[in-house]
C-alpha cells in the first residue's frame, strides 16, 4: 500500500501523503461523503480522483468502496457479516417511512441530486399514521436520526 502511495503521489504534486490519510479516515469516520458538504469537499475530491487507490486500500481491510459521481456521494461499507446491523422495531419503521417519502417525492419530481428534502413533522405524522404507534420522543428521535447517519 505504501508503494501505492507513493506512485500516486508522484503524479500528483498538489497532494501530500497526509491529505490521502486525512481523507481515509474521515471517510472511515463519517461512512459517507458528500461534495455539496464542505467539511467533505476536499476529502471527496481528492478520493474521487484517485478511487482506484481507495478502492484498494479499502478492500485490503475487508471493506467495499462506493462512488456515485451522479449523485456526488461516496461511502465504504464493511463486506460479509459485518454488514447486519440489527435495528430495533422503531428504527426499522422510521426506516420505512423514509423510504416511503422518498418515493413520494421521487414520483413528484422534488428529488435535487439524489436528495429528497422532508420535515421532521411530517415524517412523524407519517409514522404516526402508518404505524398506529405512538411517536418516538425527541430523545429517542436525535438518537434514531444519528444512527441513520452515522451509517449513510
Amino acid at each position: 500500500m505504501l508503494a501505492d502511495l507513493q506512485k500516486v503521489l508522484s503524479r500528483a504534486e498538489q497532494y501530500e501523503a497526509e491529505d490521502f490519510t486525512r481523507a481515509a479516515n474521515l471517510l472511515l469516520v463519517s461512512q459517507f461523503l458528500y461534495a455539496d458538504r464542505p467539511l467533505h469537499r476536499d476529502s471527496y475530491f481528492l478520493i474521487s480522483s484517485h478511487v482506484d487507490y481507495f478502492r484498494n486500500l479499502f478492500e485490503a481491510i475487508g471493506w467495499s468502496l462506493i462512488y456515485q459521481p451522479d449523485e456526488a456521494y461516496l461511502g465504504v461499507v464493511p463486506q460479509g457479516d459485518e454488514r447486519v446491523l440489527k435495528l430495533r422495531l422503531d428504527e426499522s419503521l422510521l426506516l420505512l417511512c423514509l423510504r416511503q417519502m422518498y418515493e413520494q417525492k421521487l414520483e413528484e419530481f422534488e428529488i435535487q441530486d439524489g436528495k429528497a428534502f422532508i420535515t421532521t413533522d411530517s415524517l412523524l405524522r407519517l409514522y404516526e399514521n402508518l404505524t398506529g404507534k405512538e411517536i418516538p420522543n425527541e430523545t429517542r428521535m436525535k438518537e434514531i436520526l444519528s444512527l441513520f447517519t452515522r451509517h449513510g
